[in-house]
């Protein structure tokens, strides 16, 4: 589980992820358009995934038909 904590958080997990050349050039290109390093870019392009992922796990929205259906 993720653990939320306030000011720095120490990092000192290691994630590999081999990659084309393309796919390398690519990342660079897009965190460098945002002015960002690349451990910043991944580490944050994965967090908002994995968010979506586990929200669609965890939360069902619908209207007021389909829940009483």
């Amino acid at each position: 589980m993720i653990a939320k904590t306030r000011g720095a958080r120490k990092r000192d997990q290691r994630l590999e992820v081999p990659t084309t050349l393309e796919e390398r050039e690519l990342i660079d290109q897009a965190a460098g358009s945002l002015g960002t390093d690349l451990m910043a870019f991944a580490v944050s392009g994965l967090l908002e995934a994995l968010r979506r992922v586990l929200a669609d796990r965890r939360e069902f929205i619908m209207d007021a038909t389909a829940a009483s259906e």
